[in-house]
């Protein structure tokens, strides 16, 4: 494998020649492989910075970049000044690394193995325990063709997978159990994946957020090597004046979630695919006594969704569980997931005495907060806790 194979992979992914994608400079390209995605992707490789936007936008933000820099738009003041009130979150700026066979550095994988039909229990244990955006920037679903998992006894503690993205490139996703974290764990899951998909002819590529230095040392410590930097921009929705309403579900078409999944799944969320997952295996319908699952429509569209569930982690019935809220990005400012959130608060009453949830989003975290939830101080199995009355 050579960097070439990577710049005509990333190429690819924007739908140009790997001569124009190299262009130094700033280009404007309409969504190629995020089709569908309403926001802007800035892709920084050297000297070298590619937007990809909406089909409607393209025109507009040539214009816009004609006499910038490179510098002056790849930054979070230059966005804003690109795109200003269109703007409804900026995530990023994020790693993005690739390893090649000669460079890469394998580490000790002491009790790491591919994982097998047996082990799916042992899987969702640990997805329950990383609940939060730990799991959801995983990126890993219970039915991966490839995941190597990390056992200390009978307990799995860290888990990753490759998956082919686009082309020849895969993308590495890893997991550890918050209660061993620092261990090498995840460090060890990583080698094995990315031995085995290397072992396949694949690009392997690694991405995490700038700011998590620990997961950029493990990639570098691996032999990866950084190849651009990016960040994602969420649009507004033009629809903010359409009629919301909200509904509790008993019957659920597996493809009303699509959209809602691969918004997510663009952004490293992987709890929409999840809930879809267990709701088609029928391990989670929510329809245990006092479960139940709501979501919000704009029509016949589902533009966002919330669970409530028995609190698998607390050992007792009467304690309920806030689970899986997602908003598409379009739609949010709107008052829908307050909607949603207060929905699952009235059902709770009466069948629950308290209700857990696990977030650590910051703008998540105040919502909650605002509707009575208090932070759970020193608790590993959930960030917020709210008394019913």
């Amino acid at each position: 494998m050579t960097v070439q194979r990577i710049d005509t992979a990333w190429a690819a992914f924007f739908g140009l020649t790997a001569p124009a994608f190299l262009r130094p400079g700033i280009q404007v390209v309409a969504h190629h492989q995020l089709a569908g995605y309403r926001g802007v992707w800035l892709f920084r490789h050297h000297g070298s910075l590619c937007l990809s936007v909406p089909p409607d936008s393209v025109e507009e933000l040539q214009i816009a970049v004609r006499e910038c820099t490179v510098e002056s738009v790849f930054s979070e003041a230059g966005v804003r000044a690109l795109l200003g009130p269109r703007i409804e979150q900026i995530v990023g700026p994020a790693y993005q690394g690739y390893v090649e066979r000669p460079q890469f550095r394998a580490a000790p994988q002491p009790g790491a193995r591919a994982l097998a039909g047996p082990d799916q229990k042992a899987l969702e244990q640990l997805a329950d325990a990383c609940a939060g955006e730990a799991w959801e920037h995983s990126g890993i679903a219970f039915d991966e063709p490839t995941i190597f998992g990390c056992f200390v006894a009978d307990r799995l503690v860290a888990a990753a997978r490759y998956r082919r993205e686009w082309d020849e490139a895969a993308g590495i996703g890893v997991v550890t159990h918050p209660a061993y974290r620092g261990r090498g764990y995840g460090r060890a899951v990583v080698s094995a994946t990315t031995r085995e998909a290397l072992a396949a002819g694949f690009i392997v590529l690694y991405q995490t957020l700038l700011a998590n230095t620990a997961s950029v040392a493990l990639a570098t410590g691996l032999g990866y090597r950084h190849y651009a930097t990016h960040l994602a921009v969420r649009l507004i929705s033009e629809g903010a004046s359409e009629r919301v309403d909200i509904e509790r579900l008993s019957k659920l078409p597996l493809e009303a979630l699509d959209e809602l999944i691969a918004e997510s799944e663009r952004v490293g969320l992987r709890f929409v695919r999840r809930l879809a997952d267990e709701w088609a295996r029928g391990t989670n319908r929510f329809d245990r006594p006092g479960e139940t699952l709501f979501a919000a429509r704009v029509g016949r569209r589902l533009v966002g969704v919330c669970g409530l569930n028995v609190d698998p982690y607390a050992g007792q019935g009467s304690i309920g569980r806030v689970r899986h809220l997602y908003v598409l990005a379009g739609h949010r400012r709107r008052g829908i997931g307050r909607r949603l959130a207060e929905e699952v608060i009235n059902a709770a009453r009466g069948k629950f005495v308290r209700l857990h949830l696990q977030t650590t989003n910051p703008a998540a975290a105040r919502l909650y907060e605002r509707l009575g939830f208090r932070v759970a101080e020193g608790r590993s199995d959930c960030s917020h806790v709210m008394e019913l009355r």
